[in-house]
């Protein structure tokens, strides 16, 4: 089946209204469908069916017709496993509340949890959160020794032909090593990728600037301060960095600059 749609959970807050503008313009320049997700306990059925289809309908109004819904019952965190595991959907794009609502929803160690057995690309957005009149043009693509690594690259890659945005390959270099061979063999990987999508790309290596824990401090910095509209990220732990990784990859999911990050995983079909 052709991966042809956007798969759009939704609670009817801010976070999600967000995530619904975002699917909608991506799904505009790609000619992708989108389908709301509402997980439900039961006990409010005719609400959520005027909330869902008052949202459709507003939709369709803004130009985008082809949306649907569906309604699952059960535990939040499974059922959007579930569905998301249907072989429809080309990426999952899901609102956050910031850190206090990560903790009380579905973010923080319940959001990682999650993301990480998603079989699709989860574009993980913040509430109040608005696309750039001229869309995503600047990526921001850390670089790491992940063995799927080639996960992240795809998903980078549709990512950036769809806005025609610019790649931009990050590392961080410890003081006096070199990077290993793992990580230079996905670098090479992911030039190649992208040089032969006609990808423009700029590597970047920076030497470590703190030793905190873990990359996210420097990496926000760069992003701050080069203006990147996107953060893609894998969301496994390498082997080096398995005992802080999520820490490190829950403070650039909450990022204070609001920047989209694009998650991916080890989980994909082959």
């Amino acid at each position: 089946m052709n991966k042809n749609t956007i798969l759009i959970p939704v609670d009817f807050s801010e976070a999600s209204s967000s995530a619904i503008k975002l699917a909608a313009n991506l799904a505009k320049i790609d000619d992708l469908s989108l389908t709301l997700l509402h997980i439900t306990s039961g006990n409010n059925e005719q609400e959520v069916m005027n909330e869902l289809k008052s949202t459709i309908d507003q939709i369709a109004l803004n130009g985008h017709p082809k949306v649907e819904y569906k309604v699952r019952k059960g535990k939040l965190i499974d059922e959007i496993s579930s569905e998301a595991c249907e072989d429809c959907y080309r990426y999952m794009i899901i609102g956050s509340h910031g850190f206090k609502g990560i903790r009380e929803k579905i973010m923080g160690t319940d959001i990682l949890k999650l993301l990480k057995t998603l079989p699709v690309p989860v574009i993980c957005i913040q509430k109040g959160y608005e696309l750039p009149e001229t869309g995503i043009k600047k990526i921001l693509f850390p670089a790491s020794e992940h063995e799927a690594f080639s996960q992240k690259i795809q998903a980078t890659l549709l990512m950036a032909v769809s806005f025609k945005a610019e790649v931009f390959i990050y590392t961080v270099q410890k003081p006096g090593t070199e990077l290993s061979g793992n990580l230079r063999g996905n670098i090479r990987m992911a030039k190649a990728e992208f040089a032969t999508a006609n990808i423009p790309f700029t590597e970047v290596t920076e030497p470590q600037e703190n030793f905190s824990i873990g990359y996210s401090k420097q990496i926000m910095a760069f992003a701050s301060k080069n203006g990147m509209e996107m953060i893609s990220l894998m969301l496994n732990p390498t082997q080096e960095n398995y005992y802080f990784a999520d820490s490190d990859k829950e403070r650039i999911l909450t990022n204070d600059l609001k920047i989209p990050v694009l998650c991916t995983n080890d989980k994909y079909p082959a």
